[in-house]
Parts: structure tokens; sequence; C-alpha cells
């Protein structure tokens, strides 16, 4: 049922009455779900800016109570969810970036910008977090989406970190994919 309503998501198809029964379906299942169960849920809520109250409350507990099932990506997904709808739960946010802390290279690039992001849009303190990304993002500003160059650059500005050899990285990357967009448009 997390892969459908993330399907859903995904194309945009707009399906209450799918939304619905998915937060009454994991609201009764939700000591069977898999943590990566609870992440497609989230961001597909996310994703559809579908907000439900009582889901987030009630997957956010069963999230925190499931810490040795995270993964960064399920971590990332369940930040991002929450940061997106507007729904606070300020411990779920410290705990993820507890963990972010101790597995920081088992993050990929993109998670760790949606994560870095949802964390700057909550008010979590992440400063350790954002100075130990910057390296990453500026080795792999190429691998990142226009949107996720965008989440990093804005989760530095809030940290009051910008300038520096990110933000050189960040510049370059864009000037380099405006030249080749300019190429492809005069050909």
């Amino acid at each position: 049922i997390a892969n459908t309503v993330q399907a859903c998501a995904i194309v945009r198809h707009d399906a209450p009455a799918l939304f619905d029964m998915v937060a009454a379906h994991a609201m009764q299942k939700a000591g069977r779900l898999k943590s990566f169960e609870v992440a497609q849920i989230v961001w597909a809520f996310a994703k559809a800016r579908r907000s439900a109250p009582a889901l987030l409350d009630a997957l956010a507990g069963w999230f925190l109570s499931h810490k040795k099932q995270w993964t960064p990506k399920a971590c990332s997904a369940v930040a991002w969810g929450y940061a997106y709808l507007g729904h606070a739960v300020p411990e779920l946010h410290a705990a993820i970036a507890d963990f972010a802390g101790m597995h920081m290279g088992r993050f990929s690039a993109p998670e760790l910008a949606a994560l870095l992001w949802a964390f700057g849009k909550v008010g979590q303190e992440a400063a350790h977090l954002v100075d130990c990304a910057a390296p990453l993002f500026a080795a792999s500003v190429r691998t990142l989406a226009s949107e996720q160059l965008q989440q990093v650059a804005e989760v530095y500005v809030m940290a009051g970190r910008e300038g520096g050899e990110l933000f050189a990285a960040i510049t370059a990357e864009a000037e380099r994919r405006q030249a080749a967009l300019e190429r492809s448009s005069q050909a």
C-alpha cells in the first residue's frame, strides 16, 4: 500500500480516497510497518500536499521507537516529509540529526540535501552536519538536481555558512548548466 500511494504522489494523481484509506490502514497496522514503508507514506503525503496530523503523529511515534530499522534514505524522506508539511515533531528531527551525525558517510548527497533542508525548515540545530557535509556537496554538485542544489544553497545560507568552496562549486555548476542550455537552444 505504501508503494501505491507513493506512485500516486510521483505522478501527481489526485486520489483523496486512496490517501484516506492509506491513512486509516497505516493507523491500524502501524505496529507491522517497516521503516521504509513509513518513509514512503510520509514522503507521499508530503509530495501530494496532504496533511494528516493524526497519522503523522502516529508514524512519528512508531519511527522513534524503531531506530534499529533506520536507514539514511528513510530518515531523509521522513525528515523532508514532516518539514514540507510543516508538521513539527522536534524529538523526531533531533533523533534523526543524531543518527545522521553517527552515519554521515552512509548518506548520499541528495539524501543529505533533503535532510539538511528539512532541518533548516523546522529549525533543527544541525550546524555540525552542515559543516561535515560541505566537502561531499562540493564534490557532488554535478550529481545533484537543480532543486537539490537550491536546497543545499538554502541550507548553507540559513546556517550562516554562505561562501567558500561549496558556493564556488555551486556557482561553477550553475554556469556550466546555463552554458549547456544555451548551446542546446542554439542548435
